[in-house]
């Protein structure tokens, strides 16, 4: 059911079968994994380029090329009501709910991270009286490929695809961490970048990150899965932190993997490839999410 490139992806916290995607064609959709089906679908004014959903699963949001956020009900992809966000010059890449689900990171084509406070009251957003964005600014050149943050709120992590990493303290209002070895015990609530100490393992052989498109880590915390401009899938336990670490490497997408996402039981990962259209499931092998899952990996690389 899916028509021209597919870019946006996301998970339920809760619901392990369910997940959303979204593209080009101005199209979210909902999906159940189990019956391999599509429950419900919104027509959108721009076409979509990511998405998330809020830990506590009240929201879904929706990036947009147009450089506008739109906040939605999950269920029936109803449009919530929200204070109005000024659209960038450029698209929006990422975002991100933080784990109190308080707060939403977005990061644009021209660099720039925005990071609104809001706060659901029966289904309806709206925003902190008389708060506008936070705007986080100076570290990137390039597109945002990447938002994460830790697990208490407090840090905001966001990587551009010039592959430069960097670290945002919201407790200070968004001051920027230039010191890596303040943020080295930070115990991430999620992980999507790809570059870092703990996926320096990774990088295949001469690569310099650019073409891996997606990462994701696992809801357990032991695996990460990875997709390329390559049609690869592959599995790395996480940390990956030796340079060559061995991986399972998985083929279905006639072109680049566009995106990753575990289900929240981790016994499945979703993969969407940009230009065929298509929406894969992998089923996690022997082992499971746990460390003792080793079986899963070989040391084939591309």
């Amino acid at each position: 059911g899916l028509r021209s490139e597919t870019w946006a992806l996301a998970t339920h916290p809760y619901l392990p079968s369910t997940f959303v995607t979204a593209g080009d064609d101005c199209t979210v959709r909902v999906w159940d994994a189990d019956k391999r089906a599509m429950v419900c679908m919104r027509r959108l004014r721009s076409p979509a380029t990511s998405s998330d959903f809020s830990p506590d699963s009240a929201l879904l949001a929706v990036g947009c090329a147009d450089g506008t956020t739109l906040l939605l009900e999950p269920e029936s992809l109803t449009e919530l009501p929200q204070r109005p966000w000024a659209p960038q010059a450029g698209a929006v890449c990422a975002v991100r709910f933080s784990p109190d689900s308080a707060q939403l990171a977005v990061g644009y084509a021209d660099g720039l991270v925005e990071v609104h406070p809001a706060f659901v009251d029966s289904h309806a957003l709206t925003a902190a009286r008389g708060a506008g964005p936070t705007r986080l600014l100076g570290a990137h050149a390039s597109a945002v490929c990447a938002l994460d943050w830790s697990q208490d709120s407090g840090v905001l992590q966001s990587c551009c695809e010039g592959m430069v990493i960097a670290w945002w303290d919201m407790e200070a209002g968004g001051e920027r961490v230039l010191d890596a070895e303040q943020v080295r015990d930070v115990e991430w609530s999620t992980w999507s970048s790809p570059i870092g100490w703990p996926v320096v393992g990774i990088l295949a052989q001469l690569s310099d990150g650019t073409d891996i498109n997606t990462t994701s880590r696992s809801t357990s915390g032991h695996l990460l899965v990875s997709g390329d401009d390559f049609g690869k899938v592959n599995l790395f336990a996480y940390p990956s932190s030796l340079a060559g670490s061995a991986c399972r490497v998985g083929v279905a997408h006639a072109g680049f993997v566009s995106h990753a996402a575990w289900l929240c039981d981790d016994t499945r990962v979703i993969t969407t490839g940009g230009a065929d259209n298509t929406v894969m499931q992998w089923r996690v092998g022997r082992g499971g999410s746990g460390r003792s899952s080793r079986a899963l990996y070989d040391n084939e690389r591309g």
